[in-house]
């Protein structure tokens, strides 16, 4: 549940998916690929008729709306690694309920499938636990490559109004060269003066 490259948050990320593929299915459905049909009179809910509408405002805003919200405040939360493992609680609730509800049976492998699941949880939640820095405990800071680097270059810049370099160079004759560079804007840190580069 990381927030996209392009700024888009993970919620309005979640709904164009969703508005996507709902329309993509009704395409799918009015074509004729998939069989589709829609009722717009009383429906049966929880054993009471109610008006069409009434079920589909519970799918759309508590299966749905709230329910993609709350799983991605809760990977935020989470971070990646343990939000994915505990994603795979939601195969462990479909098969309670289909238990409860339902009246379904599951079998040695579904239970087994389940307990593993549960363990690989525990694990990344204990191993994210002893990651974790204890308070109180001290970490020593590592080297600041960048504030040597800047401290360095600021006393070169300070000690050194000419700067001199010594050049060796393997060649056939020896040439004394001296030139006069001069100031540039672009370096405000830098005033050039005569270079000498002895061959």
């Amino acid at each position: 549940a990381a927030r996209p490259s392009d700024g888009l948050p993970p919620v309005a990320l979640a709904a164009s998916g969703l508005l996507i593929g709902g329309v993509m299915l009704g395409l799918v459905g009015l074509i004729g690929l998939v069989p589709f049909s829609a009722t717009f009179g009383e429906v049966r809910m929880l054993g009471t008729l109610v008006e069409w509408w009434v079920p589909l405002l519970v799918v759309g805003v508590f299966a749905t709306a709230i329910a993609y919200a709350a799983s991605i405040t809760a990977s935020e939360m989470l971070g990646s690694r343990l939000a994915s493992f505990a994603g795979l609680l939601e195969v462990i609730a479909a098969a309670l309920y289909a238990w409860l509800l339902l009246g379904e049976k599951l079998s040695i492998p579904q239970l087994i499938g389940g307990a593993l699941i549960l363990v690989g949880i525990g694990f990344v939640r204990s191993e994210k636990t002893s990651a974790s820095v204890e308070p109180g405990s001290s970490v020593e800071p590592g080297p600041s490559i960048e504030s040597d680097v800047f401290v360095e270059s600021n006393a070169f810049l300070e000690s050194n109004a000419f700067l001199e370099a010594d050049v060796f160079l393997e060649a056939e004759s020896l040439l004394s060269v001296s030139m006069e560079l001069p100031a540039t804007e672009a370096s405000p840190f830098l005033s050039t003066g005569p270079v000498e580069l002895p061959g």
